[in-house]
């Protein structure tokens, strides 16, 4: 069985209702979408979210043929990400298997593949939850990712410094066009994941992407919403021409600092609209 590309993002067996209660009787934290913050309609915000993730996915190996399980974890990742599936709710391994038509072991492997990727928490007695990230939580993952991002933009300025400083130098001045500057949070954020992916993939360290898409997808829920006001966007556009300068100088040090500030900038972005 192949997961069609063009199935629906909502999937009956394994989305709770909004205001759903959980088995204790509680309202499910989330239960109020994440899509109550996103720029535009479900729609949009669907093909948005699988715009950045398809960004986001250049830094895995390429594979010939997507396994099973990794298909049904990319459907199922995509709901996430784009908040339909709320935190704390539970992923109930027979409703993949009815709502997929296979067999326990690709829904079971599935979820062990959500949890791998930090999405998912794999609980004794309660099976798999949605989790649920704190402020501290978001914090510590920007911590890493800028350490990541940091080592990323380093190795890419001793590897291709004067070839990429002309590629960070485009990306710089369409960030800081009014189409983007007035633009959705996705708009913006497609730009910049791109320059980012870009520079990572010039390191040509497939370990090191794989950290840093590792890094950026449990908080990739979080990217599409109303963040960064028009201030900071500009702000963050100089720094991408600072990082193209400091690219165009093969000045390392100057690199992985500048890409530090960006990814802290993004951090205190969302930290300002998260609970």
């Amino acid at each position: 069985m192949t997961v069609s590309q063009s199935e629906a993002g909502r999937g009956a067996g394994v989305i709770p209702p909004r205001g759903a209660k959980g088995e204790d009787g509680m309202k499910l934290s989330g239960s109020s979408s994440l899509l109550d913050g996103f720029d535009g309609d479900v729609d949009v915000a669907a093909d948005q979210s699988q715009d950045l993730l398809g960004v986001v996915n250049q830094l895995q190996k390429q594979q010939l043929k997507r396994t099973l399980p990794q298909q049904i974890a990319e459907k199922l990742s995509q709901r996430i990400l784009l908040g339909l599936i709320p935190p704390r709710s539970r992923l109930i391994e027979q409703q993949i298997v009815d709502e997929f038509e296979v067999s326990n072991g690709p829904a079971r492997e599935a979820l062990r593949l959500l949890a791998a990727e930090g999405l998912v928490v794999i609980q004794s007695h309660r099976g798999a939850l949605v989790a649920e990230l704190s402020r501290d939580d978001i914090r510590e993952i920007y911590d890493i990712r800028m350490v990541l991002w940091g080592l990323a933009a380093r190795r890419a300025c001793e590897k291709d410094g004067l070839g990429l400083a002309d590629m960070v130098q485009t990306a710089a001045d369409e960030m800081k066009s009014e189409r983007i500057i007035n633009g959705s949070a996705a708009a913006y954020l497609k730009v910049a994941f791109g320059a980012l992916v870009r520079l990572a993939l010039a390191t040509g360290n497939w370990r090191l992407c794989a950290l840093l898409r590792q890094s950026v997808l449990p908080v990739l829920r979080y990217s599409q919403l109303k963040v960064m006001t028009i201030q900071q966007r500009r702000a963050s556009a100089e720094m991408w021409l600072s990082l193209a300068d400091a690219m165009r100088r093969q000045d390392a040090d100057a690199a992985e600092s500048i890409a530090r500030k960006i990814i802290s900038m993004t951090a205190d972005a969302i930290l300002a609209v998260a609970e």
